[in-house]
């Protein structure tokens, strides 16, 4: 299970030396199976390689969560519904952060705005 979390995704950036922009994040045929990318896709029918770019920090966050919990490795007494409630608050964390960052965003131009509305022309 945590190789498919480690390693089911993978990016590879066509350019060597391009933005990271232009990665092309996918799943990774060497760990994931045909049904397994099948279950990850039916409720993401748009673009594959966004589904890919958003559930590899997802897996990557469970994959840390499970290894450093202190589970063994056939993941005996893990609880997920305590894990997903973990990161349910860490993600309800980011989208307040976010918010604040836009509510930032807002103020700087309504700021820019303002200069420009008062600066003379000169």
């Amino acid at each position: 299970m945590l190789q498919v979390l480690k390693e089911g995704i993978m990016v590879s950036r066509p350019v060597e030396g391009g933005e990271p922009s232009c990665d092309l994040w996918t799943f990774n045929d060497r760990v994931m199976t045909e049904e397994m990318k099948k279950i990850l896709s039916e409720e993401w029918t748009e673009d594959q390689g966004r589904l890919c770019l958003w559930l590899a920090p997802a897996f990557g966050r469970i994959a840390y969560e499970v290894e450093n919990g202190g589970y063994p490795d056939d993941l005996e007494g893990l609880d997920l519904d305590r894990l997903e409630e973990h990161l349910d608050f860490e993600v309800e964390a980011d989208i307040v952060m976010l918010r604040e960052i836009e509510r930032a965003y807002q103020i700087a131009f309504r700021f820019v705005r303002w200069l420009l509305d008062e600066t003379p022309e000169g």
